[in-house]
């Protein structure tokens, strides 16, 4: 079967790059730059809080997962709450869901202005590793030059007429 998405799939990493870039640097005073993907089965730092946000229509079904460092929710934590309440795990979770939330509708604008008739669930806390698909694109940022810490964003598309995922 043709995969309808492939044609969208550098259009949809580009509207997560720049989603995710605007949302950090404008709106939450943090400078994140895109990096190269580290590796082909990175799915995000190893101190992180994951986040999860689903587009959904008839057919097609887009999950994307963001693992967010936590000493990235924490500098931006810090820029907004009084000191010792940035370090709540509740404000790193609404911060990571909060970036999901905004970079989610954004897909979704953009495919539902190509055509698709996408909805988009309310985010998520995930699981620590919940994406476990091989064929998931990822898109990597970082906080620091080291280009190690930062945020991954994995999405998967899958047509839910054969339950076959395809990136």
């Amino acid at each position: 079967m043709k995969d309808p998405m492939a044609p969208y799939r550098s259009r949809i990493s580009s509207v997560v790059v720049s989603s995710v870039i605007d949302t950090f640097n404008l709106m939450l005073r943090q400078n994140v730059t895109a990096m190269p993907v580290p590796g082909p089965a990175a799915i995000g730092p190893d101190m992180a809080v994951y986040a999860c946000v689903r587009l959904d229509q008839q057919d097609l079904r887009a999950d994307f997962y963001f693992s967010f460092d936590r000493t990235l929710l924490l500098l931006t934590a810090a820029a907004f709450y009084e000191k010792d309440r940035e370090a709540q795990p509740a404000i790193q979770e609404d911060i990571a869901c909060a970036v999901a939330n905004i970079v989610g509708g954004k897909v979704k604008t953009f495919l539902n202005h190509e055509g698709y008739h996408f909805e988009m669930g309310l985010p998520f806390v995930a699981k620590p590793g919940a994406l476990g698909a091989d064929d998931a694109v990822r898109v990597h940022f970082s906080f620091d030059k080291s280009g190690s810490n930062g945020l991954v964003v994995n999405y998967v598309m899958e047509d839910r007429k054969t339950g076959a995922g395809s990136a």
